[in-house]
């Protein structure tokens, strides 16, 4: 009876202490007190939409025609093989963009008023322009669509992206296209020739050379439907 109720106070002496971790407010980094170098590396996140681990040669076998160019991107960058994500966009991308699990940072689902972030929580681009970095972001974020969540809230400069999950999304203008489509530029839609993926790489190349060569520049692109018209077309 004896070592049954010590048994139970060690239970509740170690019980107490997890609730009290699981209770903690999300930590708010210090960003001031992060170290600064005097030469910082221009940053550049490319993020594909609907892909999967095995779908570069990288990782497995790929049915991908443009897979050599992913590979070589690969093999220049810093790759990042053991990053745990959601199993959908909006919480992958909350996650990449906090460092906090979906659960924690709010961004818990695609729609229905579960795709945004808690505010107060610092995400990347935030970051690194504390940091000097001129920021921005071409193609889909689709981390929230109104004040304070929009990207041109959370410190992106230079934002050309659309509204919700994509183009031909509800939110989205009416009757859009991946084709010539209309695109938010800093927040004022606009009309674009092209196809989608095309105009947001060449507007982030276009951007770049504008940026000033004493600044670093961190910007992310979204490869956004590039997977599935490979699939279909061959291209």
């Amino acid at each position: 009876m004896e070592n049954l109720i010590n048994m139970k106070k060690l239970i509740l002496i170690f019980f107490i202490p997890l609730v009290i971790m699981g209770c903690e407010e999300i930590p708010k980094p210090n960003i001031e007190s992060y170290p600064r170098k005097k030469q910082s590396p221009n940053v550049i996140l490319i993020m594909a939409d609907d892909q999967g681990y095995g779908d570069l040669s990288l990782h497995g076998k790929s049915s991908f025609s443009i897979r050599h160019i992913w590979t070589k991107i690969g093999k220049e960058s810093v790759r990042f093989t053991d990053f745990h994500v959601a199993p959908m966009c909006t919480p992958t991308r909350g996650q990449l963009m906090t460092g906090i699990d979906a659960l924690r940072n709010g961004a818990t689902a695609v729609c229905q008023g579960h795709s945004m972030m808690f505010s107060e929580i610092p995400i990347m681009p935030e970051y690194f322009k504390q940091s000097g970095y001129s920021t921005g972001i071409f193609g889909k974020m689709h981390l929230g669509d109104s004040y304070p969540h929009r990207p041109q809230d959370r410190g992106f400069e230079e934002c050309l992206s659309f509204p919700a999950w994509g183009i031909t999304s509800l939110a989205d203008y009416f009757g859009n296209s991946y084709f010539d489509p209309y695109l938010r530029h800093n927040g004022v839609e606009k009309k674009y020739e092209g196809y989608s993926t095309d105009i947001f790489f060449n507007e982030a190349k276009k951007w770049l050379k504008k940026q000033k060569k004493k600044q670093p520049t961190f910007f992310s692109i979204s490869a956004y439907k590039y997977s599935s018209r490979s699939r279909n077309s061959g291209r």
